[in-house]
């Protein structure tokens, strides 16, 4: 039945087969990695005793093209179902809540995982990212004493219910994509096999009745608790049409013993898999055309430096310490009577001669032809990227990031996907589970303490958006956009800024409610009837409340005009006498602006 577990031999085919399927990517990742480690052996033929340039231009690359994304300050949106007041104020939390995800997977994580993603990504051409809800998100509550009252045990409930939505209910992890075998080309994972190394005693450990196969029966050799043994972890969620619905399993096979079988408890792969999105999806459907590092639009000119730099260093030994020709003398005599030094002298029999053999230096060719091939490299990754000034710093910097930035584009709009999927798959078993979680807040005001449950997650649908170092990507992003829009009738403001400054660290539904702050101060202050003691009191409200929940406040009050929106917001004290038809304010023989008459903005 196609329904049923995979046996352990089943998933063992299911690996051999992957091994083979990503064999090719799996070879290109593993080169890339060696690179980033300084390490050319056997990518260049060289002869025997000469050591080998560690280039670290491989990792420069890397970190300088990784570090041009932050994932510290991600703007994360979630799209409202419908256009009404309560859908958007639900996006507005649901977006609160994956900020504070991806906050809390940074500070939690010895390293940021995002962070870990972003680098893979540019060093590997894939990334991936897994989650898990914790154990005690799914313990079950405290049971209550006997004898114990029931204010007691109340008061021990709802204190277990806040610790356990204080923390958090999730684990967020990278992974090594060199580690996963996913399923090829859908979205999302139809299955995920994950295969690693662990150590014997870890394994017994946390699954005291595993028996280890590989052990010796006879019993002589001794359990070596730091022998490494093959962890297979398998997830599906598939469609069958048999059944008319989804199904899946969760397994885990230790050196094809089977230690955990179960129907998928997440209903989900809890994984985000992506490629860089600077390869392409060819008619062979072969991995490696995705899987494509920055490195690799290089490779023969980082193997080229290294090859030129290996034999300049190789003739500069060789010309510092020159080998030494002997006649009729044996090499053993020559050892032991060769000095180093001034005025050293070397005894050297009647019949025998020594002398140096010469070696040519590094000519002028060798370096012009060494400079040629930087060059090349530096056409698409410039030193300019880490901020460094170069000869050329005005237009020419200014290409070069363009350069970069076709390189990084495709990266961070990658990364922008797998927080996107991981953010939707948080919510999902946030609403399967039931979990609630509490937000700290941000220290913008528009984001309070607040609290959400399971059951804000029906519907879900986010985005996610990192930022690139590169100032002019939004420079050139914000003067398209303004070139669109020139007043408010050519395009909606919502649209404007969803689409046509999309990737621009912007959330449009805080913004909007900037927008809508400034115009009523701006329209007070046009009218001119804002006096001292107003003004007094508007500051101080600005120092507890946020321009958000003012604009909130002011739109219900549209169609009465800015005066009502006033009077909400700074509500009349006794002894103030109503004044141009607008109760509380001292404003003699002013006329009030209809809300239809606002001024135009952004």
């Amino acid at each position: 039945m196609p329904h049923e577990a995979p046996t352990p031999e089943m998933v063992q085919q299911l690996l051999s087969s992957a091994k083979t399927y990503y064999s090719v990517m799996r070879g290109n990742m593993q080169k890339w990695d060696a690179w980033y480690q300084r390490n050319y052996v056997g990518f260049i033929s060289l002869p025997k005793n000469v050591p080998i340039h560690r280039s670290s231009r491989s990792s420069v690359i890397v970190e300088e093209l990784a570090e041009q994304i932050r994932v510290d300050e991600p703007v994360v949106t979630a799209k409202p179902k419908g256009t009404s007041q309560k859908a958007k104020e639900q996006a507005a939390l649901q977006a609160q809540w994956g900020r504070e995800v991806l906050y809390r997977a940074a500070r939690d994580a010895l390293s940021d995982p995002l962070g870990q993603v972003k680098k893979d990504l540019v060093l590997r051409g894939a990334a991936a990212i897994k989650w898990a809800v914790k154990d005690v998100a799914l313990g079950d509550p405290p049971e209550r004493e006997e004898g114990e009252e029931a204010e007691r045990y109340a008061e021990r409930l709802r204190d277990w219910k806040a610790g356990r939505a204080d923390e958090g209910p999730f684990i967020i992890k990278a992974v090594d994509p060199l580690l996963l075998y996913p399923s090829p080309n859908t979205a999302p994972l139809r299955y995920m096999l994950e295969v690693q190394t662990r150590r014997i005693m870890d394994v017994q450990e946390a699954y005291p009745d595993w028996t280890d196969p590989k052990r010796p029966e006879d019993g002589k050799a001794a359990e070596d608790p730091y022998r490494e043994v093959e962890w297979a972890e398998y997830w599906s969620w598939l469609w069958s049409k048999e059944m008319e619905g989804w199904y899946g399993w969760y397994t885990v096979d230790v050196d094809g013993e089977r230690v955990i079988e179960e129907a998928n408890p997440y209903r989900q792969v809890p994984y985000a898999f992506r490629y860089s999105g600077l390869g392409r999806l060819d008619w062979t459907g072969d991995p490696a055309m995705l899987a494509v590092s920055p490195l690799s639009l290089v490779e023969g000119e980082l193997i080229e430096e290294v090859r030129v730099k290996t034999a300049m260093s190789a003739q500069w030994m060789f010309h510092v310490f020159p080998r030494l020709l002997a006649k009729g003398v044996s090499a053993e005599v020559v050892v032991r009577a060769f000095q180093v030094g001034p005025g050293a002298a070397i005894e050297v029999p009647l019949q025998g001669e020594i002398k140096w053999l010469e070696v040519t230096q590094p000519n002028a060719a060798m370096m012009e032809y060494l400079s040629k091939v930087e060059s090349m490299i530096d056409r698409k990754f410039n030193p300019s990227l880490s901020g460094q000034r170069t000869a050329d710093y005005g237009i020419h910097q200014a290409l070069n990031l363009g350069q970069a930035v076709k390189v990084i584009g495709p990266i961070k709009n990658s990364l922008n996907y797998m927080a996107s999927d991981l953010l939707t798959g948080l919510g999902g078993l946030m609403e399967l589970f039931g979990l609630g979680m509490n937000l700290s807040g941000t220290s913008d005001q528009a984001e309070k303490s607040r609290s959400i449950a399971g059951s804000d997650f029906r519907h879900r649908a986010f985005e996610v958006s990192f930022e690139a170092v590169d100032p002019s990507e939004n420079e050139r992003r914000m003067l398209s956009a303004f070139s669109v829009k020139r007043d408010e009738k050519t395009i909606s403001r919502e649209t404007f800024r969803g689409v046509w400054m999309k990737g621009v660290m912007v959330n449009n539904d805080e913004e909007e409610a900037r927008v809508m702050a400034e115009r009523v101060m701006d329209q007070l202050i046009e009218m001119g009837v804002l006096a001292q003691v107003v003004m007094q009191r508007l500051q101080a409200r600005l120092q507890s409340q946020s321009l958000q929940a003012m604009a909130g406040q002011a739109v219900p009050q549209a169609e009465a005009g800015i005066g009502g929106a006033l009077e909400q917001m700074f509500p009349r004290e006794a002894g103030v006498e109503a004044t141009a038809g607008q109760p509380g304010l001292m404003t003699p023989g002013v006329e009030t602006r209809q809300a239809g008459q606002e001024q135009g903005g952004i």
